[in-house]
């Protein structure tokens, strides 16, 4: 008769042999058990993150066009789930790699690929600025344009006054109210 357990050469604990079963329905087994499998995948993919993390300087370092090191942003915020991941992650390994050898070239390359991007980030919003918001003149504007930005204005005007009057009403020091019993007189 088959042994029906099984011992996992990693933690050393007895599981049944189900637990050795690869999920899927391959019917193929794994050496270890379900736990130890789940701690080693997790482990792998941390390692596999902190790697793509240490290369992403030297990536961005790497890019002669602007628009590549955008793409590849892009590509890192997608692997990381979302910019702050990514930020949280990439300031994590800097600060690690600047407590373990200052002003090495690791860290010279993340001060650097942060500059690039910077400089990157500026040129691209200086050759594509906002565009300004144009309002038309007043001769291309119809009487009723013309009657509902006088009317817009003269609200803004007749509010900004008001919080002024309000303002003022605040500042203005309060004359002591009389006490209705001393205005009775001697009973």
């Amino acid at each position: 008769m088959a042994k029906l357990t099984k011992t996992c050469p990693t933690c050393l604990h007895e599981y049944p042999r189900a637990e050795f079963f690869h999920k899927g329905g391959t019917g193929s087994r794994r050496s270890t058990c379900g736990d130890c499998n789940k701690r080693y995948h997790r482990a792998w993919r941390q390692r596999r993150r902190e790697e793509r993390i240490a290369r992403f300087p030297s990536r961005i370092l790497r890019e002669r066009r602007r628009q590549g090191a955008f793409k590849l942003v892009e590509m890192m915020v997608r692997a990381h789930g979302g910019v702050e991941q990514l930020a949280t992650e990439w300031h994590m390994a800097f600060e690690e790699a600047r407590k373990r050898r200052p002003g090495s070239a690791e860290v010279m390359r993340n001060y650097r690929a942060i500059l690039a991007l910077g400089t990157a980030v500026y040129e691209a919003t200086r050759q594509h600025p906002e565009p300004a918001v144009s309002r038309p003149s007043i001769q291309q504007m119809s009487d009723a344009e013309l009657e509902q930005a006088l009317d817009d204005a003269i609200a803004r005007i007749v509010g900004q006054c008001q919080d002024d009057a309000e303002l003022e009403d605040d500042l203005t020091p309060a004359a002591p109210e009389a006490d209705p019993a001393e205005d009775a007189g001697p009973s």
